[in-house]
């Protein structure tokens, strides 16, 4: 997340378009962000103010027997069938694949 950030303040807000395809144990991550209200929430909630779009992986929810209700923030719009898929559609659009 602090990536991200650092992209938009170095480019400016609304002058690049970041996405987050999570699955795994980035989905995780939002499970635990949703139990511990923790400083991570605020800068997700932060990012995604700022237009940064987080997709969430079904096959990660269906495998891991994951309700959106456990995820913060996750409704049904931003679930994508496949988190990998996501990244394979994207890049032919222009999109870099980053993992820091």
């Amino acid at each position: 997340m602090s990536n991200a950030q650092n992209h938009i303040n170095a480019l400016g807000e609304g002058n690049q378009e970041i996405r987050f395809a999570l699955y795994g144990n980035g989905v995780e991550v939002l499970r635990k962000v949703s139990r511990e209200n923790t400083d991570s929430a605020n800068r997700i909630d932060s990012l995604r103010g700022q237009g940064v779009k987080f997709k969430i992986c079904a096959n990660t929810l269906k495998g891991r027997k994951i309700a959106l209700e456990d995820l913060h923030f996750a409704k049904q719009p931003d679930v994508v069938p496949s988190g990998v898929a996501e990244i394979g559609r994207l890049q032919p659009k222009g999109f870099v694949y980053l993992r820091p």
